[in-house]
């Protein structure tokens, strides 16, 4: 009998935790399901405790050298069989009747592509964590929206459903594709959102994931200087692609309460929106300043859209010549400002820093620096 649905587990040394997330899908009310694991060559005992499973129901990849989460998860996507994907991060946890309610979920209303839950935030111990300074615990607790306000939120405020709750038909999976390798951190939030440019989604509210967060480990959900930067540069990415395939009708539900000309329609005063919307608005701020900036570039060429820009919304070529030449220089300080990649015992430090990063001499030193790097590509 085919499954139902396919499960994938992108397992990574989590031997202290991956039995546990194993039994959780074994243990499901549903049962109809393959569980497809991929070990990325874990150097613990990951390895043995996937093996000491016996259930015909499991089929396990052992890979030779680590690949890292997303080609794992592409390789099990390559080998799933059900009419359902269901992502588990090998150190998290099903609740036993999370499969069974969503699947009536979906089962019910053919025109929703995907199914979330709210998540339980544990720790090490699988212990619910009742307060963190660096994890919103609330994060994963979201209301169903249109899907366009979806979209309009997500870029405020950034990602709010777990992928270990994700149940996505298939049919929808291979309509987007699979995740995209270049993404190490928000391969998930992609995903979400180029289901979102397409078809609803639905979020049951309950508690029917567990999902682990242990401080000072080297998952990239952890907050440094490294992830956070990654993070930066990857949601310039994600943010770019939402703006180029949103649809005029979709952004105007979506982001209509931003828009300074409430009436706007034409894809030129669309386009005026998108740039102060990318401007004024949305999470990681000095990143998505630089998306608008890229934004206003590529555009201004138009005469058409140039013109709606200087008649409707006050905005001339001076302006932009007047910003372009001082945004640079602060690009350095700004990104600093907005990242919160320095721990709380390094407060001095940080103080320090900034105030190097706000002097003259290091905005004259990093301006020259960026042109040199600049040239020495181009030559």
């Amino acid at each position: 009998m085919q499954p139902r649905v396919s499960v994938l587990i992108p397992a990574y040394n989590h031997g202290n935790y991956v039995g546990l997330t194993i039994e959780s899908v074994l243990n499901q009310t549903f049962s109809n399901f393959e569980l497809l694991i991929g070990d990325d060559c874990s150097c613990d005992n990951t390895k043995e405790v996937i093996k000491s499973y016996d259930d015909a129901r499991i089929k396990a990849v052992f890979f030779e050298e680590n690949q890292g989460t997303v080609i794992s998860l592409n390789h099990l996507l390559g080998m799933a069989q059900g009419e359902y994907i269901a992502v588990l991060g090998s150190d998290d946890i099903w609740e036993k009747d999370k499969l069974e309610k969503q699947l009536q979920i979906l089962e019910n209303d053919a025109s929703l592509a995907a199914c979330f839950t709210y998540a339980q935030i544990i720790d090490k111990n699988s212990e619910k964590i009742s307060a963190s300074d660096v994890f919103p615990l609330s994060i994963f607790q979201y209301d169903n929206f249109p899907r366009e306000k979806m979209l309009c939120d997500f870029f405020v405020s950034g990602n709010h459903l777990c992928h270990s709750s994700a149940l996505i038909r298939t049919t929808v999976h291979n309509q987007i594709g699979q995740y995209l390798p270049q993404l190490r951190q928000l391969h998930d939030f992609d995903l979400w959102i180029k289901i979102l440019l397409k078809h609803p989604i639905y979020i049951i509210k309950e508690n029917l994931v567990k999902y682990r967060f242990v401080e000072n480990t080297n998952n990239v959900s952890q907050a440094s200087d490294t992830n956070n930067i990654r993070l930066y540069n990857e949601a310039k990415f994600v943010i770019e692609n939402m703006f180029e395939h949103i649809s005029d009708e979709d952004f105007i539900k979506g982001f209509g309460d931003f828009f300074i000309n409430s009436g706007a329609s034409s894809p030129e005063q669309i386009k005026c929106e998108k740039f102060f919307i990318l401007w004024n608005k949305g999470l990681w701020n000095s990143s998505v300043k630089t998306l608008g900036l890229d934004f206003l570039m590529k555009n201004l060429s138009n005469k058409t859209f140039r013109e709606c820009m200087k008649k409707e919304y006050g905005y001339s070529l001076n302006d932009l010549y007047a910003f372009t030449g001082n945004f640079a220089a602060n690009c350095d300080s700004d990104m600093h400002k907005d990242f919160p990649i320095y721990k709380k015992e390094n407060i001095s430090l940080k103080n320090e820093l900034e105030s190097i990063y706000a002097s003259k001499a290091w905005k004259l030193a990093s301006l020259i620096k960026k042109f040199r790097n600049i040239f020495r590509r181009n030559h």
